[in-house]
C-alpha cells in the first residue's frame, strides 16, 4: 500500500476498498460450532465526539447525544477471550459514531484487541500527536486510518505526525473528507 498523502479521494476510496477486501473476501469462511464467524467487527469504544458533523447521527443531540459512556477494559477484554476461543482471526475497528482517542484506555483496548486480530483505528485526527500515535503503534495498532474534515493542509500535518512517528505508510490511511465551495 501507498502512503495516501497526495492522492486523490478517488484513490483513497480505493485503497480503503482494498483494505477491506483482502478480509471479506475471503473465499474460505471461517466458522466456530457450525456458525460463520464475522471477518471485520466494529466496536463503538465510547460515546463521546469532540466533532459535531452535520453528516452524522451526533449532530442531533435528540437522536445521538455526547455522553461519557465507555466500553470497560473488563468487557472488552471478555469480548476478546470470546473471539479468541472461537477463532476468530479478522479485523476489529474502533470507530463508529464516537472519537475512539477520547477513551481515557484506548491504548490498553488496542492491545487486548490486537491479541486476537488486525485492530483499526478510525480517528478524526484531532488528539493524533507525536505520542498518541506513536502509543497507539506501540500498543498494537495495525492500521490508523484519519478522516479528515478541515481542509488538504491535513494532509500535510498528518503525514508529518505519522512519519515522525516512524509509522510505516502500509500502517495509515489519510481520507479526505472535505468538501470544496464547489
Amino acid at each position: 500500500m501507498v502512503n495516501s498523502a497526495g492522492l486523490g479521494p478517488e484513490e483513497v476510496n480505493q485503497l480503503n476498498l482494498q483494505r477491506k477486501s483482502e478480509l471479506i473476501d475471503l473465499e474460505i469462511v471461517q466458522s466456530y460450532c457450525k456458525i460463520p464467524l464475522p471477518s471485520w467487527i466494529e466496536l463503538s469504544v465510547v460515546d463521546l465526539c469532540n466533532r459535531v458533523c452535520e453528516f452524522c447521527p451526533r449532530s442531533d443531540p435528540s437522536i445521538a447525544p455526547n455522553r461519557k459512556h465507555y466500553m470497560t477494559l473488563d468487557l472488552c477484554e471478555n469480548l476478546a477471550e470470546q473471539l479468541r476461543e472461537a477463532g476468530f482471526s479478522g479485523t476489529i475497528v474502533l470507530g463508529g459514531y464516537g472519537e475512539p482517542l477520547l477513551h481515557p484506555r484506548v491504548n490498553q483496548i488496542i492491545e487486548v484487541f490486537s491479541r486476537v486480530g488486525n485492530t483499526e483505528v478510525v480517528t478524526n485526527g484531532d488528539r493524533l500527536s507525536l505520542e498518541v500515535a506513536q502509543n497507539l503503534v506501540r500498543h498494537g495498532a495495525s492500521k490508523m486510518l484519519v478522516s479528515m474534515y478541515d481542509g488538504p493542509e491535513q494532509l500535510k500535518k498528518f503525514n508529518d505526525v505519522l512519519s515522525a512517528a516512524n509509522v510505516p505508510s502500509q500502517r495509515f490511511l489519510l481520507r479526505p473528507r472535505w468538501h470544496g465551495a464547489e
